[in-house]
């Protein structure tokens, strides 16, 4: 019980400390027109991946138990190679 209530504060304190990071990178990265669309962007992506992961890893599990982490790693890929195709260039 101790072990996993240590995991859990750990992992939201990487959020916590990672968020403001990432929600100024990516302001920066924008126009000034396009900040607002950005920042809502950033804050509604965690929050659509802590409902959305799940259901879709409940739904994989019972097929294998590899294919939650199979397709976590092909979703990683895919918006990585978007990323990399279509980021801007300064």
């Amino acid at each position: 019980m101790l072990g996993t209530l240590l995991a859990v504060g750990m992992a939201f304190m990487g959020l916590g400390t990672a968020m403001p990071s990432i929600s100024a990178a990516a302001s920066l990265a924008v126009s000034t027109d396009e900040q607002g669309a950005v920042a809502g962007l950033v804050a509604s992506s965690p929050a659509i991946g802590f409902v959305g992961g799940p259901v879709i890893a409940g739904a994989l599990y019972p097929l294998h138990p590899g294919y939650a982490s199979i397709f976590s790693g092909c979703v990683f890929a895919l918006l990585l190679a978007t990323m990399l195709i279509t980021g801007r260039r300064r």
